[in-house]
């Protein structure tokens, strides 16, 4: 089973897509707040690790456009999977000079 998080997807609403034998299940800004710098999170899941998404209810939450958690029903244990943006330059609240 292979689960990638992704960060900086910069994408738009939320939402599943499919792409070949991988599944996309993204979280972004809203497409009516548009900007030039979105955010944007994405879990790719391939094949196996959808077929077990799917078997076990497909359960994914969006929490906002900086993080998204997908659970797997998995044995002996569940999986949790969370996928979180976080800026690399974060401001301090200065001014540079």
């Amino acid at each position: 089973m292979q689960v990638a998080p992704l960060s900086e997807t910069a994408t738009y609403n939320l939402g599943t897509s499919q792409i070949d034998d991988f599944t996309i299940i993204h979280s972004g800004t809203p497409s009516g707040n548009k900007t030039r710098s979105t955010y944007g999170v994405a879990v790719c899941l391939n094949k196996e690790a959808t077929d077990i998404w799917k078997d076990s209810g497909s359960e994914w939450e969006a929490i906002n456009d900086r993080i998204i958690i997908v659970r797997l029903g998995c044995k002996p244990i569940n999986i949790t999977v969370i996928a979180v943006y976080v800026s690399v330059h974060p401001s301090n609240g200065q001014k540079s000079k």
